[in-house]
């Protein structure tokens, strides 16, 4: 198992993914972070490979966050790449904004109140696959957490 498919913070294991990409928690230390972190990895895996422009954009707004600089920084990461540190970057983000819209709106509906009036505020008519490069290029990490955040609660298959 490689390391970056785990979430561990301080030599806790509270969750990994396997080489078929089921998600395991730590039942015992899991939290609302937990799985959109790790849904946030594979998620960020499929954007790599269907949407370039939107990862692309999501590295160059990362890098310049102090995710970035915590995760570079933390010595249980010394051995990981460039790629990998991206991609935990990435996740972090994306975990502590599920884990604080999760907390705002529980799974109810306000939640998929939440999510509609994000797609709308987007434009992308709850589609991911109709950003533009144009409409991509002006997105700040809040709004490429929260498009994460919306694809991963919205119930499609990854």
């Amino acid at each position: 198992m490689q390391n970056k498919r785990i979430h561990k913070v301080n030599g806790i294991i509270y969750g990994f993914i396997d080489e078929n990409n089921v998600i395991y928690l730590n039942s015992e230390k899991s939290n609302l972070n937990t799985p959109m972190y790790l849904f946030g990895l594979l998620w960020i895996d499929k954007i790599k490979e269907s949407l370039p422009e939107l990862y692309s954009k999501a590295v160059e707004l990362i890098i310049k966050s102090h995710y970035w600089q915590e995760v570079k920084n933390d010595p249980e990461n010394i051995n990981l790449s460039y790629n990998e540190i991206v991609n935990n970057s990435l996740a972090t983000a994306i975990g502590d904004k599920g884990e604080k819209i999760n907390r705002e709106f529980g799974l109810g509906n306000s939640l998929f109140e939440w999510r509609a009036n994000l797609w709308e505020d987007i434009g992308i008519n709850l589609e991911i696959n109709s950003l533009t490069n144009e409409r991509i290029a002006t997105f700040d990490l809040d709004t490429f957490t929260n498009i994460a955040v919306c694809e991963l609660l919205g119930g499609e298959k990854l």
